[in-house]
């Protein structure tokens, strides 16, 4: 056994492991193990005698509890002897031919490699920074062309003082970490031995600084082997330990081993060594593939070979959950535990399974210690970065090129009140942002996730998605989502608009009417013997009352409402008439209503009043891009929600900014934007005041200052933002920034306005059904008086006959001689009686 302490507790497991084999009577039975420690037979200034010794003892295999060294590898080779190590198996390229007969219990790099790049994707971050020691640089290698192409990763190489003062860093490695301290990375992977990780990061982040650090999360290569790690409180320390099984063979080693103890995971691997060379020999032995050979001179094992080809052949379930490898130098199958460190020790908070690279994670990692109290942020050395984006009335240009707005101010109260300095500037894209698959975490979000920003004072909602990345202070603004739409143009003259309250159908009909009646009228008039023409034809006359032209002048100052020079005689032509002036009598009365209802609310076809209006109207629909809007439609399950979304991805409609919303809202014809009703508010009522808001849709949300996850600030800033409510400061900053800068007359928004809508032809059905009843029995009425006129004599002498109720003339009745004009007169008053109607 190789060990760079025999008084170790991985020695104390390695002689546990060989007393339990060899008290194991079914493995082994008539073989005993026997350990030798490598002071006695390494030297590493003369490996000759080295390998001398080591080969006279006879023996079958080396087991190393440390990184392998040089000298190991080169014996071990040239002996063929295979060598069992519990650390990460790492030979670089230039000594694999050394390693050719190595065996690794601990997990191998490939599984630490994958369970890494499952959690860089898991938390989606961009921006990786690779930290290598020269001597894993072949790993490094490998985490480049393993990593997605996506990510953007910066590497450096650090040159570790291994032979020296184990305590000291050289002066270019220290030199080149200072410069970490403040890097806007989203994780840092320490590629180096582990013992060395503490060293690493107490160079860039000193756990005894007294000020308040930069949170980075640092990402463990190689395996945690102790329970402790002492880091500065901010930092968030992630590792992997191989699982642990509870079996009969972990209840043994923790039964035997010191109860004050916490059992290592070097002392577990070196346990599951022992006993995975056991039954390695126990299969040479038993297939009599063993060979015995002299002690007496140096020579090459004869049972090396197999001896290897055995021990990678083993599945046996160890204290390390299941051992097995994959034919070479390997394990497989292997489940990881993730390893958070918490007050300086570290729990176990998810596992990742090699078999299906799955990711379980049961809680999010936190930094080391919990930030607990108010820190005194006035003892900060360095000025906290501010970043927005400009959104009216949060953040806008000044003419000089500063900034100004609610968000500016606030931040000036909040640095006023804990006293600290800040530096602000604008996000590079312009965006809130969001998750893009191409570029990452974009915006605002992007700034704050890649540590490049401390906070952010604009307007970002808080939701779940952001969460996951973001802390956020409690909210300073409540608000709900409104819809923006361009108002009515009051100028605007339409020529056609005393057409609007009927359709183009109810117009078209209406014609059709006028000229029906105005040819029923004339022919009721020609045919009728009671009509104007008949009695005037009979005087002598010509009786052109209703001729067509008169019929058609008749019918349009009817419905004119003007009068007519002459009316109908006949039954069937008031019949015709009454049933048209009841006609009209309609026609006007929904004409003149709706037509109020028009000039009322001008242009009110394109007046949007809810989500479900731009649905059914096909009005084109816009969000900003990347914002928590865009987000709430992306996954939004409400088929409302979703045809707004499935409309917009396929045209594409969505802009880069609020004020690109606004200016589309204006000019893009019948387009609605939708937006967040802070800026919305403010948006209306500056000039030109051509917008008009539909408030209240959707649920209501919140803004809250975004700080980096784990921020050691967002407590003091929670409580300035409380401190700010409670005084009516941010109260006072709202008037500012809507009230007070408003230019536009003060209305009411929002409110549904009378909507005119256009008569169509199903809604006077009924009046042109009147109308068609009464041209029929208008033309009946006609047939029946050309009957009566031909029969209606007949007739009545028929009932004249048949009812005496005819008065005789009396026989004293004197005859007088009337003069001519008298008897002329007469004439004509028997010539109308005979014409009497029968009524």
């Amino acid at each position: 056994m190789s060990s760079n302490d025999s008084n170790s507790q991985a020695w104390t497991a390695f002689q546990l492991a060989l007393k339990h084999v060899n008290a194991n009577s079914s493995l082994l039975p008539n073989t005993s193990l026997k350990s030798f420690e490598d002071q006695l037979f390494i030297n590493q200034d003369n490996l000759y005698e080295s390998a001398s010794n080591i080969s006279k003892a006879n023996t079958a295999v080396i087991i190393a509890d440390s990184q392998t060294m040089f000298t190991h590898e080169t014996v071990s080779s040239v002996l063929r002897i295979p060598l069992v190590t519990t650390h990460i198996g790492n030979s670089a390229p230039d000594r694999a031919k050394l390693s050719n007969y190595l065996v690794s219990m601990a997990p191998s790099s490939r599984d630490i490699t994958q369970a890494i790049i499952s959690i860089v994707v898991h938390y989606k971050w961009m921006g990786l920074l690779l930290l290598y020691d020269v001597r894993w640089r072949h790993l490094a290698h490998d985490y480049l062309s393993q990593l997605p192409p996506k990510l953007r990763v910066s590497k450096l190489s650090l040159e570790l003082d291994h032979h020296g003062n184990s305590e000291q860093l050289r002066e270019e490695t220290k030199r080149k970490l200072t410069r970490f301290n403040d890097s806007p990375t989203e994780a840092i992977i320490l590629l180096l031995d582990y013992r060395w990780a503490e060293t690493i990061i107490n160079q860039v982040h000193c756990s005894c600084s007294m000020k308040i650090e930069k949170p980075h999360t640092w990402l463990l290569a190689d395996t945690v082997t102790t329970s402790t790690m002492v880091v500065q409180s901010s930092q968030v320390v992630l590792g992997f330990q191989p699982h642990k099984s509870n079996n009969y063979m972990t209840e043994r080693l923790v039964s035997e081993m010191p109860p004050s103890q916490h059992i290592k995971d070097s002392s577990r691997l070196m346990y599951d060594a022992v006993w995975t060379v056991a039954h390695a020999l126990q299969a040479v032995i038993s297939s009599d593939g063993w060979r015995k050979s002299s002690s007496d001179t140096l020579h090459i094992s004869q049972n090396g070979d197999i001896v290897l080809e055995q021990l990678r052949k083993v599945k046996l379930a160890g204290t390390t959950d299941l051992i097995q490898f994959n034919g070479s130098e390997c394990r497989i199958n292997s489940r990881l535990d993730i390893k958070n460190l918490q007050d300086n020790k570290f729990v176990t908070i998810g596992q990742w399974s090699s078999l299906q690279n799955s990711l379980l994670l049961a809680n999010m990692p936190q930094q080391n210690k919990k930030i607990s109290g108010i820190i005194p942020l006035d003892k900060l050395n360095r000025r906290l970065k501010v970043v927005v984006v400009e959104d009216a009335p949060f953040v806008m240009v000044k003419k000089d090129g500063g900034l100004e707005g609610l968000s500016i101010d606030l931040i000036d109260k909040i640095a006023e009140m804990l006293s600290f300095r800040y530096e602000i500037y604008q996000s590079p894209d312009g965006l809130y942002g969001g998750w893009n698959e191409r570029t990452g975490y974009t915006g605002i979000v992007g700034e704050i996730t890649k540590n490049r920003a401390d906070l952010s004072t604009s307007p970002l909602t808080i939701n779940s998605e952001r969460l996951e990345v973001l802390e956020f202070s409690k909210p300073f603004m409540q608000f709900t989502m409104s819809l923006i739409t361009k108002k009515g143009d009051t100028n605007y003259q339409d020529l056609t608009t005393f057409m609007l309250p009927y359709s183009t159908t109810v117009w078209l009909v209406t014609l059709a009417c006028l000229l029906f009646v105005t040819l029923l009228m004339y022919l009721v008039n020609f045919f009728s013997p009671y009509g104007h023409r008949s009695r005037h034809i009979r005087n002598g006359e010509t009786g052109e009352e209703f001729d067509f032209f008169n019929s058609l002048w008749f019918c349009l100052a009817s419905m004119l409402q003007q009068g007519a020079d002459h009316t109908p005689k006949s039954l069937s032509g008031r019949v015709l008439a009454g049933c048209f002036w009841f006609c009209i009598l309609i026609w006007i009365s929904t004409y003149t209503a709706n037509l109020a209802a028009f000039f009322t609310a001008r242009n009110s076809e394109r007046q949007v009043n809810s989500l479900e209006d731009v649905v059914e109207g096909d009005y084109p629909f816009y969000v900003m891009r990347d914002s928590a809007l865009y987000q709430f439609f992306r996954v939004a399950e409400y088929h409302t929600y979703r045809k707004l979304w499935e409309r917009m991805k396929a045209t594409n409609s969505f802009v880069n900014s609020t004020a690109e919303g606004y200016d589309t809202a204006r000019y893009v014809r019948n387009a609605v934007f939708m937006a967040e009703k802070p800026s919305t508010e403010y948006v209306i009522m500056q000039k030109p005041c051509d917008l008009r808001t539909v408030n209240g849709l959707v649920s209501a949300g919140s803004y809250g200052i975004a700080l980096p996850k784990h921020s050691p600030y967002i407590r003091n800033i929670s409580m300035a933002i409380l401190r700010l409510q409670e005084t009516s400061v941010l109260d006072s900053l709202r008037r500012k920034w809507w009230e007070y800068k408003s230019q536009c007359p003060k209305e009411t928004t929002g409110a549904a306005v009378g909507v005119g809508k256009r008569i169509q032809l199903e809604n006077m059905l009924g009046v042109y059904l009147v109308l068609a009843a009464g041209g029929c029995l208008s033309v009946l009425l006609v047939l029946a008086e050309l009957w009566w006129r031909k029969h209606g004599s007949n007739f009545m002498a028929m009932l004249k006959s048949k009812y005496s109720f005819v008065r005789e003339k009396s026989p004293t009745e004197i005859s007088v001689r009337p003069s001519a004009a008298v008897a002329k007169s007469n004439e004509r008053a028997k010539l109308n009686n005979s014409e009497g109607t029968p009524c």
